[in-house]
């Protein structure tokens, strides 16, 4: 049985990321995206959201990725936004952040 490819470095061409929101897997053309904040039920910060902003874009230049799996760790997948991330924001981030998440 094939074991998962467990990667806390994505490496794509000349581009790394390390991760330490989200956990990146690979296994029989599927990528596995694990929201890795289950202290806070996986709510999305800032941090969080560009992690899985960049993985995603990245997985979409792989051919051998036919699909993509986003779970979260712990008892929920994800409780939304960081509410408590957003109030230490000013305006201009909380707005960034918002129109981001498309």
């Amino acid at each position: 049985m094939e074991e998962f490819i467990r990667m806390n470095e994505l490496k794509i061409e000349r581009w790394s990321m390390k991760f330490e929101k989200i956990i990146y897997e690979e296994k029989d053309g599927a990528a596995w995206i694990t929201l890795n904040n289950p202290e806070k039920y996986n709510a999305l910060d800032e941090q969080m959201r560009i992690e899985l902003k960049t993985a995603l874009e990245n997985v979409g230049k792989r051919e051998e990725i036919k699909v993509v799996v986003i779970k979260g760790a712990g008892k929920a997948f994800a409780a939304g936004a960081d509410l408590k991330a957003l109030l230490e924001m000013d305006v201009i981030d909380v707005s960034r952040f918002s129109d981001n998440l498309a």
